[in-house]
């Protein structure tokens, strides 16, 4: 259709003040696969991909032939443990126009490792995000996307700004998620739009950059009480941090989504006749 024609059916419902129809569907059930890719791209921090400097260790294969959990590093701690990370796959269902619904968690156990065992430097994360019911209306959205990661050394030089308050808490830098999706289901004139958002769980801050990245901060280990290590008598614990994937659907019918293009399109003609 014409820019002039779709200007012309907007101007006709911009003003009518039909009121909304219901969606056609109101539930939509999905499921998330999403892992770790080992695919030769990874790297340990300071060294060149594909060179294991930091004993890093894929686990846990799942059926987007990626892996669920990532580890690395030398231990140094009473759980004789690797720093790792761990995403948890999701199987739920979204309700149109019903808020923003967990797809993914990202986990973060963070021990305390040796310095010269080395550590992450990057990884890709591939996201494979599938709705089942009503199938068929969506095609699988499978997104990669590149995780950078800073192990922060538990010095008085801590990186500023160390937002968790830990006594040096951990630095990822990752892309953005996949924008919105707006599609149509057969028998309903109205638009539906899927979109996706990063959420902070438990012992995690995320700060978006201005620039398509966000930069994820996560807690050190046994570190709460503002001290490196684990004092006397103090428990050892690993720094636990959850980073959240979510989404959600939203419905506009039919004569509103003309209405709001109508709007836009004359907010686009008038600027356009003023140069």
């Amino acid at each position: 259709m014409r820019l002039k024609q779709l200007m012309v059916a907007g101007l006709m419902f911009a003003g009518s003040g039909i009121a909304l129809a219901d969606p056609l569907v109101t539930e939509w059930d999905f499921q998330t696969t999403t892992g770790f890719e080992d695919d030769g791209a990874w790297s340990c921090d300071g060294d060149v991909a594909g060179s294991n400097s930091c004993s890093l260790a894929f686990s846990d294969l799942n059926g987007n032939g990626t892996y669920n959990t990532l580890s690395w590093g030398t231990e140094s701690n009473p759980e004789d443990a690797q720093s790792y990370l761990e995403i948890t796959n999701i199987l739920g269902t979204l309700t149109t126009n019903g808020g923003w619904e967990d797809i993914n968690y990202f986990d973060h156990y963070n021990h305390v490792i040796t310095a010269a065992g080395g550590s992450l430097g990057f990884v890709n994360i591939l996201g494979l995000f599938q709705i089942l019911d009503p199938l068929g209306v969506l095609p699988d959205f499978g997104t990669p996307n590149g995780v950078s990661f800073f192990e922060t050394f538990n010095t008085q030089d801590c990186p500023t700004p160390n937002p968790n308050g830990t006594y040096c808490d951990d630095i990822f830098t990752t892309g953005g998620l996949s924008g919105s999706f707006n599609f149509m289901v057969a028998g309903d004139g109205g638009m539906y739009t899927l979109s996706f958002q990063f959420f902070a769980g438990p012992g995690t801050t995320i700060v978006d950059n201005g620039d398509g990245t966000f930069t994820i901060y996560t807690t050190e280990a046994c570190s709460a009480d503002g001290i490196a290590g684990c004092q006397p008598g103090e428990p050892y614990a690993a720094g636990f941090s959850r980073l959240i994937t979510q989404a959600q659907i939203t419905y506009v019918a039919e004569p509103a989504y003309i209405a709001l293009l109508g709007f836009g399109l004359l907010g686009l003609f008038l600027r356009r006749k003023r140069f």
